[in-house]
């Protein structure tokens, strides 16, 4: 008796835990978002977004059903904006609860992304574009995987980071404020200027034909794998 009255109770247990689990996944919602004509995203808060380069425009939200419709995409000029509603784009916060809101987003060109706030940015596959302007204001992470540009320019302001694993530039600049981290691994660039203000750290490696730094503050310039070709390196404190 007292065996078919455990195996009642954890039969009961596991259907409970299955209608929980059924209504958790039924909880997550995903709409598309009729959106194009953008070249840069400027992120607010701390959305995460999935950015890949194709052949056409597409914006896709997956959310929790309850706040799918507080994630708030719109296009200004070439930019498209990603945020909760409510956010302020001085504080970086959102009146809606942003935790499992995922952003995917596609498009032809891409020159920027402006990340304000602790949300997260990423770009797995490669990136081949004339110019690129990547931006972090706050605690958030940005990651590129390959780029492949003309120029590109990093600038971090705070405590976030900054990883770039594979680029190839003709011309590089990167600018911290902070004590956030930058990574970054070039593959045959030209010049690379980096400019350290603060406690952070910078980290570059691979291989470039010119290089020039620039120190101000306890912050540390980490070049031990960075070959420098026919060109000059400059490191000034």
């Amino acid at each position: 008796m007292k065996k078919v009255l455990l195996s009642v109770i954890a039969l009961g247990m596991l259907t409970a835990c299955n209608v929980h689990f059924t209504k958790r996944v039924k909880a997550q919602a995903e709409e598309q978002r009729q959106l194009k004509g953008f070249e840069r995203i400027e992120l607010l808060g701390s959305l995460d977004v999935k950015y890949e380069q194709a052949d056409s425009f597409s914006v896709v939200v997956k959310a929790p059903q309850k706040v799918i419709d507080d994630v708030q995409t719109r296009v200004e000029g070439n930019k498209l904006v990603v945020n909760m509603k409510g956010s302020n784009k001085f504080l970086n916060m959102g009146v809606s609860d942003s935790k499992g809101v995922t952003v995917y987003v596609t498009s032809p060109d891409f020159i920027g992304i402006e990340l304000k706030g602790s949300g997260d940015f990423e770009c797995k596959k490669l990136l081949d574009t004339d110019r690129l302007d990547i931006v972090l204001r706050g605690s958030g992470d940005i990651a590129f995987d390959d780029i492949i540009c003309d120029q590109v320019n990093v600038t971090l302001v705070g405590s976030g980071d900054v990883d770039v694993k594979h680029v190839k530039a003709l011309r590089s600049t990167v600018d911290l404020v902070g004590s956030g981290d930058v990574k970054m691994r070039f593959d045959d660039s030209g010049e690379v200027e980096s400019l350290l203000t603060g406690s952070g750290d910078i980290t570059l490696s691979g291989a470039v034909k010119n290089y020039k730094s620039h120190v101000r503050g306890s912050g540390d310039m980490h070049t031990e794998k960075l070959n420098i070709g026919e060109g000059t390196r400059i490191v000034n404190k």
